[in-house]
C-alpha cells in the first residue's frame, strides 16, 4: 500500500442562496444546478466473489479482497488498525489525490467509503468543502451507535451512501452537495427523515434479542427488513441476522422465498473471529460463504440450522479480553 501524504485545503463553504424546487422526484437530477454535475473518476463498486470479473482499479477506498495491494488504498480494516485509526473518508483529505479520469473503487459502497470518494471529487476540483462534517462521518463509522446520535447531514449521507437506486456517481455528487453546503436544510432534513423512519419501520416489524459472553453482547435479530443490522448494531457489536422470508430471486416473486441468516461484526477491532465462525459452520452446513467481517447462510435454499446452534458457535468464537 502507498503512503498517505498530507496535502493542505483551501477555500471557504459557502451556504446555498437558492435551488430548484426539491422533490424526491428531482433530487438526483438536482445535482445539474450547480458546477458538481459530473465525477472526476469513475466509482466503481467491485464484486467480492472469488471468480468474478471486476473492471481494471487505479485507486480503491476500502477494498478489502486480494489482488490490489499494489495500488494505494485507502482503509482502516487492516489488522493493525485500531477504532482511533483514521476512516477512509479522514484519509481523503490529506492523501496524494489520484489523476482525474481513473477508476476508483470499493467493494462496500457505505457512508464512509462514499463520502471519502467524494472529498476525492472535491478536492480533485479545488471545491472548498465542510472538513467537521467529513470528520464527523469518520467518526461515526470507527465508533458505530456509541458514537452518539447522528445529526441531519451526517444521517443523511448514511441514507444517500447506501441508496442503491441511485448510480455511484449520482450517490457522489449528492454527497459532495452536503459536503460543500449546496443543498439546502430543507433537502437534508428530508432525506435524514427518511432513514429514520426506514428505521423506526425496522424496530416495529423485527425481534430482537441478546446474548452475551464474557461480559460481550451478541445481537440476534430476526426481520425482512433490510435495516436489521442496523438494528442489532444498536445494541452489540456482532449482529445474528434471521431473514425467514428471503425472496430467492427479488426479480421473481413466484419462485418463493427461504430462511437466510447474516452474522457480522462492526469492524476489526471486535473480539469475534468470524472467520473461525464461519470454518465451523460449514462443517455443519454447506454453502456458507463470507469475508472477515460478514458471512452467510447458503444462497437460494434455507439453512438447515438453528438460531440456538448458530449463537453457540458465535458466542464461542468470542476471544477473552
Amino acid at each position: 500500500m502507498k503512503n498517505i501524504v498530507p496535502t493542505p485545503l483551501t477555500g471557504e463553504v459557502k451556504k446555498p442562496t437558492e435551488s430548484t424546487p426539491y422533490s424526491p422526484a428531482n433530487q438526483a437530477m438536482n445535482i445539474l444546478d450547480d458546477k458538481l454535475s459530473k465525477c472526476s473518476f469513475t466509482p466503481l463498486q467491485l464484486d467480492p466473489r472469488p471468480n468474478a470479473e471486476n473492471p481494471e482499479v487505479h485507486f480503491g477506498v476500502e477494498i478489502t479482497i486480494p489482488g490490489y495491494a499494489n495500488i494505494t488504498n485507502l482503509d482502516h480494516h487492516r489488522s493493525e488498525d485500531t477504532n482511533e485509526t483514521p476512516s477512509s473518508a479522514e484519509q481523503a483529505l490529506t492523501c496524494n489525490l489520484p489523476n482525474s479520469g481513473i477508476n476508483i473503487a470499493t467493494v462496500r459502497p457505505d457512508a464512509d467509503s462514499m463520502t471519502a470518494m467524494a472529498v476525492l471529487h472535491l478536492r480533485m476540483n479545488n471545491i472548498a468543502f465542510d472538513e467537521i462534517l467529513v470528520q464527523e462521518v469518520g467518526r461515526f463509522d470507527r465508533f458505530g451507535p456509541s458514537a452518539g446520535e447522528m445529526n441531519n447531514p451526517v444521517s443523511a449521507i448514511w441514507e444517500l451512501a447506501s441508496d442503491f437506486s441511485k448510480t455511484m456517481e449520482v450517490r457522489v455528487l449528492l454527497i459532495s452537495r452536503i459536503l460543500t453546503g449546496k443543498m439546502l436544510e430543507k433537502e437534508i432534513e428530508e432525506i435524514a427523515s427518511k432513514r429514520a423512519q426506514k428505521l423506526e419501520d425496522a424496530r416495529k416489524n423485527s425481534s430482537i434479542e441478546l446474548y452475551e459472553v464474557n461480559g460481550f453482547k451478541i445481537a440476534f435479530v430476526e426481520s425482512s427488513h433490510r435495516f436489521a443490522t442496523n438494528l442489532g448494531y444498536e445494541l452489540a457489536p456482532v449482529v445474528i441476522a434471521k431473514n425467514p422470508v428471503m425472496p430467492v430471486d427479488f426479480k421473481d416473486p413466484s419462485k418463493g422465498t427461504y430462511i437466510k441468516y447474516t452474522i457480522c461484526r462492526y469492524d476489526n477491532n471486535i473480539p469475534c473471529d468470524i472467520l473461525w465462525v464461519l470454518k465451523e459452520l460449514q462443517t455443519l452446513e454447506s454453502g456458507w460463504g463470507g469475508r472477515w467481517d460478514i458471512i452467510g447462510s447458503p444462497q437460494g435454499v434455507s439453512s438447515i440450522l438453528s438460531v440456538d446452534t448458530i449463537v453457540e458457535i458465535v458466542q464461542k468464537h468470542v476471544k477473552n479480553g
